[in-house]
């Protein structure tokens, strides 16, 4: 969460020596017709036992209400995180914020048909709403690993023309292969970016210490691994190693019935 600025502390109002006003016939001690002192002193007596604040001339008390003070604090949180270049965008529901994205996604026999063509859209549709300052990359993976980068071997910038690029590459994708995870996520963790969206089955479980491994790498990098499974059926496997990736790197997890994906 991005804190608040705090408010400037207001200024201090020097007030005339008196030992500089000419000389009067008033008793010593007795303040002046235009003196403000006896005023100030009187109303921080009259705040200091609860007294209500003085209204404004248009109503207003001067302090901001809870939902004021609340909505000053994310609209200035929104205009930092812009200034920053990070952006928010989703994949099948579960959203991720940052700068730098990597797209992880299976592309095995299981991912045939409408699976396929579902994450696609899904993809096309996140890289679409990127910004300009904002980076990416796509890993496509069966037994082998086929990447997107734009042509220069590192994370490339979502202009208008590298995302045309990257949606012609997504439609050129076909399911087909088995599934070996662990190179494709390894290199996704070498480029450091802020999220990684990693999207497949558990069919065939990671072992044990490649999850252990990734967790440590995206713990060490501050990665948020947002993890996307593919089913049939209703629900997922229980404390599965996607569950273990999003959860101990700080991010979320979501089960897709394909069979809803066939209608």
């Amino acid at each position: 969460a991005i804190a608040a600025m705090p408010a400037g502390q207001p200024a201090m109002v020097v007030e005339p020596d008196d030992a500089s006003k000419a000389p009067s016939d008033r008793p010593a001690g007795q303040p002046t017709p235009s003196d403000p002192a006896p005023a100030r002193q009187a109303r921080r007596r009259s705040l200091a036992d609860g007294d209500p604040v003085p209204q404004a001339a248009n109503g207003a008390s001067g302090r901001k209400t809870d939902a004021q003070a609340g909505a000053g604090d994310s609209g200035r949180a929104a205009i930092r995180t812009r200034l920053r270049g990070e952006t928010t965008t989703q994949v099948f529901g579960v959203a991720g914020t940052g700068v730098k994205f990597v797209y992880l996604f299976d592309r095995s026999d299981s991912m045939h048909g409408p699976p396929l063509t579902a994450v696609k859209q899904q993809l096309i549709a996140s890289i679409d709403s990127l910004r300009s300052v904002n980076q990416f990359f796509i890993f496509f993976f069966n037994h082998q690993v086929s990447a997107w980068d734009g042509g220069g071997g590192r994370v490339s910038f979502a202009t208008d023309e590298n995302k045309r690029a990257a949606a012609r590459f997504v439609r050129g994708i076909s399911a087909t292969g088995g599934t070996y995870r662990w190179d494709a996520l390894r290199r996704a963790l070498a480029l450091h970016p802020d999220v990684i969206f990693f999207l497949t089955d558990t069919d065939n479980q990671m072992p044990e210490e490649e999850v252990s491994l990734a967790v440590e790498r995206a713990v060490r990098a501050g990665i948020i691994i947002q993890c996307i499974e593919f089913g049939r059926g209703p629900g997922g496997r229980l404390d599965n190693f996607l569950q273990r990736l999003a959860r101990d790197t700080g991010g979320q997890y979501v089960y897709v019935d394909t069979t809803g994906l066939e209608r």
